[in-house]
């Protein structure tokens, strides 16, 4: 048991550090569990490692979960904002909350490898061609008529899970 835990235990009054939850993969600070997130109460397990703060604890303790932080706290995990396979969709798509801009897929899980480029991550789907490899892209298509030209922008099944 660290000093801190055995003086917090024996007066009461909580360490304020932060300590790893590894089965919910979020790092909990040592404060009483109503004051809300980050706070878990006391930890239990009194050969825990304490951290000063939650970042340390998340790099070192739950270093697989790259969302630790957002999720200790209790927000949405935000993602890298890189390119990576989105297997429900057959896609390369950000690393974002869906809907939050213009190409995310969901924020990706932290075994799914990253990609920095577009190109990158569709090379790992070369079986996809190119021109819809991209999650949420829209294609263009022209039709002309002896009397007018019409162009119209459709959106590709971007939100349409592949199932085989």
């Amino acid at each position: 048991m660290s000093n801190e835990l055995c003086v917090s235990r024996s007066t009461g009054v909580p360490t304020n550090m932060f300590y790893a939850d590894q089965t919910a993969s979020v790092c909990r600070q040592d404060c009483p569990a109503g004051n809300g997130l980050p706070c878990g109460g006391s930890p239990t397990d009194l050969s825990l490692t304490l951290f000063s703060s939650l970042e340390s604890c998340c790099a070192t303790k739950i270093p697989w979960e790259p969302s630790c932080v957002d999720k200790s706290n209790g927000d949405e995990p935000q993602g890298t904002g890189k390119y990576y396979v989105n297997w429900t969709y057959g896609k390369c798509a950000l690393d974002c909350p869906e809907g939050s801009a213009a190409g995310c897929g969901g924020v990706a899980n932290s075994w799914d490898a990253k990609y920095g480029t577009q190109a990158a991550c569709c090379s790992a789907i070369s079986w996809v061609p190119d021109s819809k490899c991209v999650y949420g892209t829209t294609t263009t298509t022209t039709t002309t008529s002896s009397s007018a030209t019409t162009t119209g922008a459709t959106t590709t099944a971007a939100n349409t899970p592949v199932t085989t």
